[in-house]
């Protein structure tokens, strides 16, 4: 059984769904970009087990920040009660979503390979949250294409400046592919790309439990633990950095390359002309 279906005729057509959000883009020095990973109809069950959830709780839209200041709709709540309330989060995502994923990059550590780059041809710097979903695009699809390799991908995120870079980032990605390089690779995975307002989908507040969850586990000391056993987990050093970066400028050049050699190309009815 491969995440949570048994592969069949129409496992050709399996769509997957990744759900995100963000945290630390304050004066933390690290931002992380999490969620979920799972199908259409995996989503769905979670959506409603949530707006259960939530409803039962008296929560309206649930905010992870909130939750932790105690503000809102979790104003006077007592430790007892919290302690539920993430419990049986903890229990509507295990049961209901296959994986997690959280990337984290430290910000001065991303500034300084930036920096030592700005120079090479064809080098373009992406914004930490940008840089973070790039990675979690090729984890996720090189998951799941280990076990369901004609599965398509698809991402939904809030709606926001962050949305709006993944989307300008998601759209390069697309145009890579045919390169064997890990930023471009499982392009052809790619099937959708959406933003929503917020409280329209009650996973993306699962979402946004996820990336306050990663950052506990970050300052806690145990993100890269396997605490969370369906979780996979990344900190980029500036080793990886450095690598990745260097193959995104040899993948923009096989895109530039392709066009190139698709451009010198003479056309079918130039051939018959001549």
């Amino acid at each position: 059984m491969l995440f949570g279906f048994l592969p069949g005729p129409d496992t050709v057509t399996a769509i997957f769904s990744v759900r995100l959000d963000e945290v630390g883009k304050d004066r933390r020095p690290h931002v992380i970009v999490a969620g979920g990973v799972g199908t259409l109809e995996q989503w769905s069950d979670l959506e409603q087990k949530w707006d259960r959830l939530m409803k039962s709780k008296g929560i309206g839209i649930f905010h992870k920040c909130d939750f932790d200041d105690r503000k809102g709709d979790f104003e006077n709540w007592g430790d007892l009660k919290c302690r539920n309330l993430i419990k049986a989060q903890e229990k509507a995502i295990r049961n209901c979503i296959p994986f997690t994923i959280a990337v984290a990059v430290e910000k001065k550590t991303h500034a300084k390979v930036k920096k030592a780059m700005q120079n090479i041809r064809h080098f373009k710097a992406d914004s930490d949250y940008g840089l973070c979903f790039r990675v979690i695009r090729f984890l996720v699809c090189q998951k799941i294409a280990k076990q369901v390799p004609k599965a398509k991908v698809q991402f939904l995120l809030e709606q926001g400046p962050d949305a709006a870079d993944a989307s300008v980032i998601y759209e390069d990605i697309r145009r890579t592919i045919g390169a064997k390089y890990r930023p471009a690779m499982y392009a052809e995975m790619l099937n959708g790309f959406a933003s929503s307002a917020k409280g329209q989908f009650r996973s993306l507040e699962a979402a946004d439990y996820l990336a306050g969850r990663a950052m506990e586990d970050f300052e806690a000391g145990h993100f890269l633990s396997t605490k969370r056993g369906n979780q996979i987990s990344m900190l980029m050093d500036e080793e990886f950095l450095t690598h990745w970066h260097e193959d995104m400028i040899k993948a923009r050049e096989h895109r530039r390359a392709h066009y190139i050699n698709s451009r010198s190309k003479p056309s079918s009815s130039d051939e018959q002309a001549s």
